[in-house]
């Protein structure tokens, strides 16, 4: 029997066999819907970390959030379901919807089995028919590596009015930050390592002495564009002047 979208039909079952016929059971209530909702009109990742808050990165990795935009058909029954792709292996999530335009967002994604690369964020709607929207899908850079250590070393300024320095190498296009331990706290410092890795940071003017020197101590690291960490390094030097 052909159905019509949003019509309500009732119901009676009844068995019978070569003999014998059952009386009719309960009546039962159902109203066709073959009608697949509106689909998500945006997806974005929410907890995104450095650049432009764009990157899965090793810090968000392990729990990545994805918000969903809805459109205004959206109804409170409905389900959404994430889905986290890097072409080969695939994270998903269902959460419930909302009622109206607005937005959603699934949290607790961990995306750590996903390769580095580009990884495809995709969003569909299913309402309590099961029957299931089109996707949105837009995209996620993911690199969890982190920049190998910079060199650095401490630069003496030749006069007491100079501010000091530490150079040395990172990773190109890397933030180098210093902070200074000894003989006080200071910093952050930073500098953007160039395109050959080569940096200098301007850190705290330090009046030193010849006899005796004054010792000074810094931990310098690089974060990459994606918000990765290095290993720290420690630079530590005599400020005779």
């Amino acid at each position: 029997m052909a159905t019509m979208d949003g019509t309500a039909y009732t119901y009676k079952i009844r068995a019978a066999s070569a003999t014998a016929e059952s009386v009719d059971s309960a009546t039962a209530l159902a109203t066709a819907d073959a009608t697949a909702p509106g689909a998500p009109t945006a997806v974005v990742l929410a907890n995104g970390g450095g650049a432009g808050s764009a990157y899965v990165n090793r810090g968000n990795r392990a729990s990545v959030s994805v918000t969903v935009t809805l459109p205004a058909g959206a109804l409170a029954s409905d389900s959404v379901t994430v889905t986290v792709t890097d072409g080969t292996r695939t994270v998903s999530t269902t959460i419930p919807g909302r009622a109206g335009a607005g937005t959603v967002t699934a949290n607790g994604i961990d995306v750590t089995t996903l390769s580095d690369g580009t990884v495809t964020l995709s969003a569909t709607t299913a309402d309590a028919a099961g029957n299931v929207s089109g996707a949105y899908s837009g995209g996620a850079p993911k690199d969890t590596v982190a920049p190998a250590a910079p060199g650095a070393s401490y630069v003496d300024a030749s006069n007491a009015n100079a501010a000091d320095q530490i150079t040395g190498a990172a990773e190109a296009g890397a933030t180098v930050t210093a902070n200074e331990t000894a003989p006080a706290a200071s910093g952050p410092y930073t500098a953007t390592a160039a395109g050959n890795g080569s940096y200098t940071v301007t850190v705290a003017k330090v009046n030193g002495k010849a006899n005796p020197p004054t010792a000074v101590s810094y931990t310098v690291t690089a974060t990459d564009a994606a918000g990765n960490v290095s290993a720290a390094t420690a630079c530590a030097a005599n400020d005779t002047r």
